[in-house]
């Protein structure tokens, strides 16, 4: 996204607050959704990403409609053209959270791996920090510090703690790092048969730590 589009969407959201129509309200909408559609549409692909790098696979299309959702509820909000850039991120962290609430239970030999989802503790690791640095005037709801509070964070450190080895494959994982980049960035080597096999020992380790937590 281009500064200037972030601007234009601040002059849209001046425009929606004035619409004195829901029919205007709606075109002006239609105009910041297609701006940032792109935009959306990638940071969709991204949570999806995440989930499968825990073997966990959630649909693309709910997350689009989750993300598309929280936009329109971000535009609705008072004083949303006041840092609308990190009330969306920051709305769009949670509407990722919600897709994995709308997953979780337990699975059934239709499910994938028979994976169990715990109800209300996934929250995504890789954001970047500075994009929900808040200040007073973006606080967090009841909501959102629930999930904080049971987020895939603590998960994966509750791992490490009991598993201190495959706990920092874990993480990497989670965080992006594969084959080279992983073998480098932990055990400082290259990528070998052994390695490989620490992963898969992690990952079915991790597998089993989640399917033994009950809500």
């Amino acid at each position: 996204m281009k500064e200037q589009d972030w601007l234009l969407i601040e002059e849209k959201l001046h425009e929606f607050k004035e619409a004195q129509t829901a029919e205007r309200e709606d075109t002006i909408f239609q105009d910041i959704f297609y701006i940032l559609e792109s935009y959306l549409k990638k940071k969709s692909i991204s949570a999806y990403q995440r989930a499968k790098r825990l073997f966990v696979s959630l649909p693309l299309e709910e997350f689009s409609s989750n993300f598309h959702l929280a936009l329109w509820n971000v535009v609705r909000e008072e004083d949303s053209h006041k840092q609308f850039r990190i009330r969306l991120l920051h709305r769009l962290k949670i509407a990722e959270a919600s897709v994995w609430r709308k997953y979780k239970t337990k699975g059934s030999h239709d499910d994938k791996d028979e994976t169990s989802y715990n109800k209300a503790r996934w929250e995504t690791l890789s954001f970047d920090r500075e994009e929900f640095a808040y200040d007073q005037e973006v606080s967090p709801s009841t909501e959102e510090v629930f999930m904080e509070a049971y987020s895939l964070k603590k998960y994966i450190n509750d791992f490490i703690d009991l598993h201190p080895n495959s706990g920092r494959i874990i993480k990497a994982l989670y965080l992006g790092y594969y084959g080279k980049e992983l073998a480098n960035t932990i055990y400082g080597e290259p990528y070998t048969t052994t390695i490989r096999k620490k992963v898969e020992r992690a990952r079915d380790e991790f597998k089993k730590f989640l399917l033994s937590t009950k809500t």
